[in-house]
């Protein structure tokens, strides 16, 4: 067993999520900002390791000396590439990690984007769209399809929720229809959760389909007269004003992200005095024990 990683200034995170969840737009969201070093889902790339060469790796990436300005290092992942779950658990409570969990409220909303990304996946080989002339025509789906896909998730949802009680590490719950609505809100409640100070931030992901659902699907009354009476009636209805998904000028941020670049220095420099002052006495005293020559 290997040994917890070391104290640092710098915090570590991981975005636990289920796949059509926001993960790709809020890792690049955090990724754009200056001080924050969020990578994607390494594990996923490199299935064929162990267990114990994937948490190697693990520690590796959270434990990098970046060299920089960072304040904040993480990556995200889904709870089915892990291989060896309880060890992992392990792993990111011995180092400290927090966890930023997100979830989606629209479960029919899950099963139309998981349909989506299979016609995106299978014309461009990607699962995320990074212009809009990547984006899906609306398709037909099928009812049966889309209640097996929401049973599927729900399943996948309570055991990502078990593997978050086991880390038992500070969490961050994030709303996927709170990140459509209001982007500067929840990334703001993100960057503070993280002890990152705030910068203008861009995502280089397009949302692939309208949040409203008769843009998106060619048989809508068809689901709309199976659904009728059902938890999923108001899903089908339900559309959240796409104020998110913005992709501001660069040129009009340079301010604002040097004074935050200032700011997260002056903050490291005081903890790192702090710790130097906490220290001290201890320092001093193993040098009066060191014995002499």
């Amino acid at each position: 067993m290997t040994s917890p990683l070391p104290p640092s200034d710098v915090t570590r995170f991981v975005i636990l999520f289920e796949g059509r969840t926001g993960s790709s737009h809020l890792i690049s969201l955090l990724d754009s900002h200056p001080l924050v070093r969020a990578g994607t889902e390494i594990i996923s790339g490199h299935l064929a390791l162990s267990g114990e060469e994937e948490r190697a790796m693990v520690r590796g990436e959270l434990d990098i000396d970046r060299r920089d300005d960072a304040v904040a290092i993480g990556f995200k992942t889904k709870l089915s590439d892990i291989r060896e779950k309880t060890e992992m658990a392990r792993v990111f409570r011995e180092s400290g990690v927090r966890v930023i969990r997100l979830r989606r409220a629209n479960e029919v909303k899950i099963a139309v984007s998981v349909l989506n990304e299979r016609v995106l996946r299978a014309r461009n080989e990607l699962s995320n769209a990074t212009s809009t002339i990547m984006r899906t025509e609306p398709l037909v789906a099928e009812p049966a399809v889309i209640e097996g896909l929401i049973r599927q998730r729900r399943a996948f949802d309570d055991a990502l929720d078990a593997f978050v009680q086991e880390i038992a590490q500070p969490t961050l719950e994030v709303l996927y229809e709170d990140l459509l609505a209001d982007q500067d809100r929840v990334t703001h409640e993100v960057l503070e959760f993280l002890d990152v100070p705030p910068a203008p931030l861009r995502s280089r992901v397009v949302k692939n389909t309208s949040d409203d659902l008769r843009d998106s699907i060619r048989n809508f009354e068809e689901l709309q007269r199976h659904f009728r009476g059902t938890e999923f009636e108001s899903q089908l209805r339900e559309a959240v004003p796409a104020a998110a998904w913005k992709h501001p000028d660069p040129d009009s941020l340079r301010a604002r992200t040097a004074r935050a670049i200032g700011t997260a220095r002056r903050i490291r420099g005081k903890v790192r005095r702090g710790i130097a002052r906490r220290l001290h006495p201890i320092t001093a005293r193993l040098r009066q024990l060191r014995p002499r020559r």
